[in-house]
């Protein structure tokens, strides 16, 4: 907390944690280059190194793990938790990614809800999904506005609002779709 001028409430535990502050509040920074470059932002909560550590301004963002939301920079009330989460975030807000990988390449797309080892993990743009399995929605990209519950649901989506219910539901592995009951 080198630069603090009236922050307060403020915790920072290791080197480069939190040093760009100067007036945000109520922040918790605990690794190596946790919450570095904040200097306004309040309320966020990095755990893990780099964590957080090119968020500017985002308010309200809890990650925890090693390199969690790592770009992000004015996303706010996001949660990430698990190692890569939501790594290459920016701007967006509203995410939850919890998982190994999850929503790894989001950078810009809000409100989703990825749950599951590489859950929405191609994922750049687009919003309102919702992906919990392990790989659920795991190379959806360019598409948005689903429902993926299960192992491997909806691998690959090439329109909006679908429903996938079940492991590897409306996925298409090899150019061979593959249906489950459900």
């Amino acid at each position: 907390m080198d630069a603090n001028t009236t922050a307060s409430n403020n915790v920072a535990v290791g080197k480069s944690a939190l040093t760009a502050n100067t007036t945000g509040t109520y922040n918790t920074a605990v690794g190596y280059g946790a919450l570095k470059a904040a200097t306004t932002a309040d309320g966020n909560t990095a755990v893990g190194t780099d964590s957080l550590i090119a968020n500017t301004t985002g308010a309200n963002n809890t990650a925890v793990g090693y390199n969690t939301m790592a770009v992000n920079t004015t996303g706010a009330s996001n949660v990430a938790l698990g190692r890569y989460s939501l790594v290459a975030n920016t701007t967006a807000s509203g995410n939850t990614a919890l998982g190994y990988h999850t929503m790894l390449a989001n950078t810009t797309g809000a409100g989703n809800v990825a749950v599951g080892s590489g859950a929405l993990s191609a994922n750049t743009t687009r919003g309102q999904n919702i992906a919990i399995g392990n790989n659920a929605m795991l190379t959806n990209s360019d598409t948005g506005e689903h429902v993926a519950i299960g192992g491997g649901a909806l691998y690959t989506a090439n329109s909006s609002n679908n429903v996938a219910i079940g492991y590897e539901s409306l996925s298409m592995y090899d150019r061979t779709f593959k249906r489950s009951c459900w």
